[in-house]
């Protein structure tokens, strides 16, 4: 049986680093499309990713809420309990590779600092 998944998206939340487990989850904001009675339906969905070891500690040490990030991984399901005492089933991406993608706007400055870099005329 084969169970991977690949969602790119943007941190909706921080990231949570628990030292005990070596573990780091985050919450991932992601886009989706329909067509649903004929109409196009556009709408946000989020999912939990949770990750170990190293790539635990790079998610937390360089990411925060915002960020986009393109994960990898499989899909794992599992029960908890909310709030009201009743069971709810979880769905979340356990991750074996995480890219690390820029913002719009860090993007935007990277590149207008690298275009300056050769207007300068040499002496």
């Amino acid at each position: 049986m084969i169970n991977n998944v690949t969602i790119n998206g943007n941190c909706a939340t921080e990231v949570k680093l628990n030292d005990k487990k070596n573990k780091a989850s985050v919450l991932l904001a992601y886009d989706e499309s329909f067509t649903f009675n004929g109409e196009r339906v556009e709408r946000s969905s989020f999912l939990w990713v949770e990750c170990y070891g190293k790539l635990a500690e790079n998610l937390s040490q360089y990411k925060s809420k915002g960020d986009p990030i393109t994960v990898q991984g499989r899909l794992t399901g599992g029960t908890y309990q909310d709030k009201e005492g009743n069971w709810q089933n979880g769905l979340r991406v356990k991750a074996t590779i995480i890219q690390f993608h820029h913002r719009k706007q860090q993007l935007d400055s990277i590149q207008e600092e690298e275009s300056n870099e050769g207007d300068s005329i040499p002496e």
